[in-house]
Protein backbone atom coordinates (compact mmCIF):
# COMPACT_ATOMS: atom_id res chain seq x y z
CA UNK A 1 0.00 0.00 0.00
CA UNK A 2 1.64 3.15 -0.99
CA UNK A 3 0.75 6.74 0.98
CA UNK A 4 -0.03 10.04 -0.47
CA UNK A 5 2.17 12.90 -0.12
CA UNK A 6 0.73 15.35 2.32
CA UNK A 7 -0.03 18.07 0.05
CA UNK A 8 -2.08 15.56 -2.05
CA UNK A 9 -4.41 14.62 0.69
CA UNK A 10 -4.78 18.50 1.47
CA UNK A 11 -3.61 21.03 -1.03
CA UNK A 12 -5.04 23.88 0.82
CA UNK A 13 -2.91 23.30 3.56
CA UNK A 14 -0.91 26.59 4.52
CA UNK A 15 1.49 24.95 6.87
CA UNK A 16 2.34 21.43 5.57
CA UNK A 17 4.00 19.71 8.74
CA UNK A 18 0.98 18.75 10.96
CA UNK A 19 3.51 18.96 14.07
CA UNK A 20 3.84 22.35 13.41
CA UNK A 21 -0.04 23.21 13.58
CA UNK A 22 0.19 21.02 16.48
CA UNK A 23 2.06 23.01 18.69
CA UNK A 24 1.24 26.33 17.24
CA UNK A 25 -2.27 25.55 18.30
CA UNK A 26 -1.28 24.03 21.59
CA UNK A 27 0.86 26.86 22.24
CA UNK A 28 -1.71 29.19 21.79
CA UNK A 29 -4.41 27.35 23.84
CA UNK A 30 -1.88 27.10 26.34
CA UNK A 31 -0.84 30.87 27.05
CA UNK A 32 -4.72 31.45 26.44
CA UNK A 33 -5.21 29.16 29.49
CA UNK A 34 -3.28 30.53 31.35
CA UNK A 35 -4.26 34.01 30.56
CA UNK A 36 -7.47 32.82 31.51
CA UNK A 37 -6.03 31.57 35.32
CA UNK A 38 -4.37 34.97 35.33
CA UNK A 39 -7.80 36.66 35.07
CA UNK A 40 -9.97 34.52 37.22
CA UNK A 41 -6.47 34.57 40.01
CA UNK A 42 -6.77 38.62 39.65
CA UNK A 43 -10.58 38.66 39.79
CA UNK A 44 -11.01 36.92 43.09
CA UNK A 45 -7.39 38.16 44.75
CA UNK A 46 -7.30 41.93 44.28
CA UNK A 47 -5.09 42.10 46.85
CA UNK A 48 -2.17 40.07 44.78
CA UNK A 49 -1.73 42.95 42.65
CA UNK A 50 -0.30 45.18 44.73
CA UNK A 51 -2.17 48.59 44.45
CA UNK A 52 -1.43 48.58 40.86
CA UNK A 53 -3.20 47.61 37.87
CA UNK A 54 0.03 46.55 35.79
CA UNK A 55 -1.13 43.21 36.27
CA UNK A 56 -4.56 43.62 35.32
CA UNK A 57 -3.47 45.32 32.36
CA UNK A 58 -0.40 42.96 30.95
CA UNK A 59 -3.11 40.12 31.31
CA UNK A 60 -5.51 42.32 29.31
CA UNK A 61 -2.71 43.33 26.90
CA UNK A 62 -1.50 39.28 26.66
CA UNK A 63 -5.67 37.95 26.14
CA UNK A 64 -5.64 40.70 23.27
CA UNK A 65 -2.88 39.42 21.77
CA UNK A 66 -3.68 35.28 21.82
CA UNK A 67 -7.49 36.60 20.56
CA UNK A 68 -6.10 37.82 17.49
CA UNK A 69 -3.15 35.49 16.92
CA UNK A 70 -5.60 32.69 17.16
CA UNK A 71 -8.16 34.52 15.28
CA UNK A 72 -5.43 34.58 12.27
CA UNK A 73 -4.18 31.10 13.23
CA UNK A 74 -7.75 30.03 12.84
CA UNK A 75 -8.35 31.96 9.43
CA UNK A 76 -5.69 31.50 7.76
CA UNK A 77 -4.31 27.51 8.81
CA UNK A 78 -7.91 25.80 10.02
CA UNK A 79 -10.34 27.38 7.79
CA UNK A 80 -8.67 26.47 4.49
CA UNK A 81 -8.74 22.95 5.96
CA UNK A 82 -12.09 22.61 6.17
CA UNK A 83 -14.17 20.60 3.02
CA UNK A 84 -16.71 22.85 1.63
CA UNK A 85 -19.75 21.52 1.44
Amino acid sequence: MTHAAPEEITPNVVIPDPAVRRRVGVALYLVSLAAGLATLLFAFFPELAAGTDIPTRAVAFVTAAVTLLSSAFGLVVTLPNVPRT
